[in-house]
Parts: C-alpha cells; structure tokens; sequence
C-alpha cells in the first residue's frame, strides 16, 4: 500500500510540474499554433465595421510604476456592426520594455457585466503572449473590459480598460 501511495504521490507532482510549465495545460501544441496562425491572419480591429475576425496589438513599455499599457487610438473602442456574429477578437502583447517577460493573466482579458451570453471562448495562447475571445454579438451593448498583464519574473503588473461596441 506504501508503494501505491508513493507512485501516486509522485505521479501527482510530475503532473502537477508539467502543467505549472505551461500556460494553459488544456491547450494542445496543435490547438496553440492554430490560434498564433489566427491571429496573425486577422485583420487589425478598427473603431468602426469589425465584419472579420480581428486582431489588436497591446504595447507594454517600462513606466516609473513599472509598466504601462497601450494601443492604438482607434483600438479602444472597436465596433462590430449588426448582424455580423461569433467573430474572433485577437489580442497581441508587444513587450517594448527593457526586461521582457510580459503575458497575459488567466483572466489577460476581463469583460465586465454579464457578458456570458455575449462572449464564449476565452483562450490565451503563443506562451501566454496571446488571448482571443468570440464575439457572439446576440445584442446592442457596449462592453468595458480590462487588460491585465505580467511579468514572468516578477510582481509587476500592469492593466488596462478599453471597451467593445456591439451594434445589433
């Protein structure tokens, strides 16, 4: 029975130390590239007429706090017009700072409410250096959501809050 109980014991934590390398365990390799091939074909999202899966860019730089966070103007609000459903919104970090090292959180990107019913499919990806949502644009609504981001290596963290306009 001791000998079970230390199989056992030792099967848990070598699980336990595979997954802890990895980002997201429940992402197969193949699931993982698909999402990075995705993501660069997107087309960049636009403050107006989102009609395709899109991709957003999210800058990391140093700041004095640590980092800052930050994408193009007419990223911070984007839109997608009536009638147009489950597209995949791509989100991208570009680590400017001098350290490197910055994901994505699990939760790398939090839309506020209830939007159960509106979004599906959350997923980070390429080591943490991607997230994506579906947009399934069942309603008109406008949507904040937050950007949280960290380094690897260290506590730093650092957010943002930008919104999805959905215009059904």
């Amino acid at each position: 029975m001791a000998t079970r109980t230390l199989i056992a014991a030792l099967l848990t934590s070598a699980l336990a130390a595979a997954c802890a390398a990895t980002d997201d365990p429940l992402l197969t390799a193949a699931q993982d590239a698909d999402m990075v091939r995705a993501a660069q074909a997107a087309r960049k999202c636009t403050k107006l007429d989102n009609r395709d899966d899109c991709s957003i860019t999210v800058t990391v730089r140093d700041s004095a706090s640590g980092c800052a966070l930050s994408m193009e103007a007419d990223q911070e609000t984007i839109a997608f017009p009536r009638g147009v459903r489950d597209k995949v919104i791509f989100w991208r970090l570009d680590d400017q700072t001098g350290r490197g090292g910055f994901i994505f959180t699990h939760d790398g990107i939090a839309i506020d409410g209830n939007a159960a019913h509106d979004f599906d499919r959350a997923d980070r990806f390429d080591q943490g250096k991607g997230f994506q949502w579906r947009n399934r644009n069942p309603r008109a609504k406008e949507f904040y959501y937050a950007v949280h981001v960290k380094n690897k290596a260290s506590a730093v963290t650092c957010d943002l809050d930008p919104k999805i306009r959905n215009e059904n």
